[in-house]
């Protein structure tokens, strides 16, 4: 007769140094690439909201008008909390204010299609 053990055949898995470091690397990278996808709709995203707040200090009473841009698989991955960085703005409506505040910061706002003089 055949007689099986007890616990039954035991596979185990052996990782050495260098699995272990390939491992690491890995996941590294991965990390890496997952949050370097962000960076730049980020850093895009904090330009414009830095031009609003100057004119803001400059005296400017602004209203800011956006739409999301990026792809949608992108802003799937992100979550709830990272879609705000998908948001440009497209217009400035200005009330009681001069629209000239808004010359000086022009180049944060890659999206912009008008300025509104109200």
């Amino acid at each position: 007769m055949w007689s099986i053990p007890v616990g039954g055949p035991r596979w185990r898995a052996r990782f050495g140094v260098r699995g272990l470091m390939a491992f690491v690397l890995l996941c590294a990278c991965g990390a890496a690439g997952y949050l370097s996808l962000f960076e730049g709709h980020r850093r895009d995203w904090l330009a414009e909201q830095d031009a609003i707040a100057q004119i803001r200090r400059d005296g400017g009473h602004v209203r800011a008008a956006t739409r999301s841009i990026g792809p949608n698989w992108l802003k799937r991955i992100g979550g709830p909390s990272r879609l705000k960085y998908f948001d440009r703005t497209t217009a400035l409506f200005f009330v009681a204010s001069d629209s000239r505040l808004a010359n000086r910061h022009r180049a944060a706002f890659k999206y912009l299609t008008m300025i509104v003089q109200d």
